[in-house]
This record gives C-alpha cells, sequence and structure tokens, in this order.
C-alpha cells in the first residue's frame, strides 16, 4: 500500500512541477534534472518490473494484476513451534 502512495506522490509531483527558485533566484535547470533522478533512479526499475510482469502474464490479466497486488498469505499452521 505504502508503494502506491509513494508512486503516487512522485507522479503528481511531475504534474504540478515548477522549476525551484531561492528568493528571486531560479536554480539552474541541471540542478532540477539532478534532482529529478534521484527518486527516478529508484522508483523506475519497479515500474519497470511491473509493466514487464504484467505484459508476459498469461491469462486473465485483471486477475494476475490483482493477485500481485495481494500480500502472500501463508497458512498459519507452517509457523507451528518446533
Amino acid at each position: 500500500m505504502w508503494r502506491a502512495v509513494l508512486q503516487a506522490i512522485l507522479v503528481f509531483s511531475f504534474i504540478k512541477y515548477q522549476p525551484v527558485d531561492y528568493g528571486n533566484e531560479q536554480y539552474p535547470l541541471w540542478a532540477d534534472l539532478i534532482g529529478w533522478m534521484m527518486p527516478l533512479s529508484t522508483n523506475l526499475p519497479i515500474l519497470v518490473v511491473a509493466v514487464l510482469v504484467v505484459y508476459h502474464s498469461q491469462g486473465n490479466t485483471i486477475l494476475e494484476v490483482t493477485d500481485y497486488l495481494l500480500p502472500l498469505r501463508v497458512p498459519f499452521s507452517n509457523y507451528k513451534n518446533k
């Protein structure tokens, strides 16, 4: 759930982007680009893998996507003390 929230924040940041300024002075374009590359370098691989998993899934794509989004359910009997 929190991953989806962070991805949404990144997307909304792209949509509502304004150049960074400090008082009356604007930062240079290269500084903005470096600032955008840092979150993209961690989020882009997640998005690429998610798209590839959905693309290569067989069967009903909607069911596959919901199956990947749900947490893994392990029976409680596997956690018994030995």
